[in-house]
């Protein structure tokens, strides 16, 4: 008899009902994927996908993208405890071979807004025959350079955001290749001041000035220091209403590191580059 070749990994449809990751043991993620089978005639074969998520994802089969049921004891479906087994006895020439399919997304990112510093999570799902390989990429640049690249699902978690940028998801397999692209914005804390200076230097005091660090309107700033080499806690100066602030109580022959950050409606910026002064005898 003739072997035929049945193709696993159009048969993994998988419909992620009721899941969005946000955090990372949510992360949907394919363990096993069904793998291309050949088969003799009126053979019996089996395709089994293992999932991984919080909540458990559903997993359900399909073949030309409609879903596979158990059918008289010929076609069963069942499910261990991580995933799926599908198993077809008396294997039907031209009834149960699977055309091969080229990548398509079931899941497309959308734009995401944050503020600075903040975190996001990009999802991006596809589906063919065989399972695309999904990544994600920033320009040229792999993110996450050293995972292992997914099938089917990839969930790219991003922390301590400080840029806007556009970032690509890409299904390839050996039908080919499509692309999506997701533009994460920087959106609302105030620019982080510039030309932070000190003078007027004296034992127990000085004088900061700065400026602002765009022409976007701001609340008021606020000012953090803290002494070097001591064991002293950060103190904070707080609602600063103009770009010029005298330090006090200060203690002699101390180093102290100062940072100025503006605040508007959305929070607090990002602080600016530390700058470093001793104060003078008394």
């Amino acid at each position: 008899m003739k072997p035929h070749t049945f193709l696993g990994a159009v048969l993994a449809t998988f419909l992620f009902i009721g899941v969005q990751p946000t955090r990372a043991q949510d992360e949907l993620r394919i363990v096993t994927s069904p793998r291309d089978t050949n088969v003799v005639e009126d053979g019996t074969v089996s395709f089994f996908c293992e999932v991984t998520g919080n909540p458990k994802p559903e997993i359900h089969w399909a073949k030309d993208n409609r879903r596979v049921h158990s059918l008289r004891g010929r076609i069963t479906v069942y499910e261990t405890p991580n995933g799926s087994v599908l198993r077809i006895k008396s294997v039907r020439t031209g009834i149960d071979e699977v055309r091969r399919v080229p990548p398509l997304f079931t899941i497309i990112p959308t734009d995401v807004e944050v503020t600075p510093g903040g975190s996001a999570n990009l999802t991006c799902a596809a589906v063919g025959a065989p399972t695309p390989y999904v990544r994600w990429r920033l320009g040229s640049v792999d993110p996450t350079p050293e995972d292992p690249v997914p099938f089917g699902v990839n969930v790219l978690e991003l922390n301590d955001i400080w840029e806007s940028g556009t970032y690509t998801c890409i299904a390839t397999s050996d039908l080919g290749v499509i692309r999506t692209d997701v533009c994460l914005h920087l959106i609302g804390l105030a620019a982080t001041p510039v030309n932070v200076a000190i003078s007027e230097v004296t034992g127990t005091s000085l004088k900061l000035t700065w400026s602002p660090g765009s022409e976007d309107p701001i609340d008021s700033y606020r000012i953090t220091y803290k002494q070097i080499f001591a064991d002293s806690d950060m103190s904070t100066r707080v609602n600063v209403q103009s770009t010029e602030y005298t330090v006090t109580g200060l203690s002699p022959r101390a180093i102290y590191e100062f940072r100025v950050a503006a605040v508007n409606s959305f929070g607090i910026g990002r602080p600016s580059i530390p700058v470093n002064v001793i104060t003078a005898e008394i």
